[in-house]
């Protein structure tokens, strides 16, 4: 589900189902051309629906962060300014941020904050399972293993 998508009065009684937050990282750094900027977020949108179609009705995606200093003389401004929002999200009630990006400079190792990390450097697809069955394993493990933490 979009952020866009959802009134006030949904937001305020959805709430407690809608506990994950989708961050898209674009990664775009002002060089790209239209034609490459086009081509980015397409790719960006492929992969967003492999978790906001299966996981729809407890997953927002909010609005993607598009561009970053990634390539410059220092990215750790963009990478602070991420681990910020992923603050930011949660004290407003999500529980979990996934953060999706088609770029190799996103890790987990980068943005500690997120719960899930997921681009295709990130995905490691096994024998006989594609990349959609991989992803929802993924975001299905950060949810279960969220709930072992709290039985301990």
């Amino acid at each position: 589900m979009k952020f866009s998508d959802l009134t006030r009065e949904q937001w305020t009684e959805w709430r407690p189902y809608l506990d994950t937050c989708l961050l898209p990282i674009t990664g775009l750094n002002g060089l790209e051309s239209p034609v490459e900027a086009a081509d980015r977020l397409e790719e960006l949108r492929d992969w967003l629906e492999l978790v906001e179609t299966p996981f729809h009705g407890r997953v927002v995606t909010y609005p993607a962060y598009h561009y970053s200093s990634y390539g410059m003389n220092d990215n750790k401004d963009t990478l602070v300014a991420i681990q910020e929002v992923v603050r930011m999200v949660k004290r407003i009630g999500f529980k979990y941020v996934i953060i999706m990006s088609c770029q190799p400079h996103i890790t987990k190792e980068n943005l500690s904050e997120a719960d899930l990390i997921v681009t295709p450097y990130s995905v490691r697809v096994e024998e006989g399972k594609s990349i959609a069955e991989m992803i929802e394993i993924q975001v299905s493990e950060m949810w279960n293993q969220s709930q072992f933490d709290h039985q301990m």
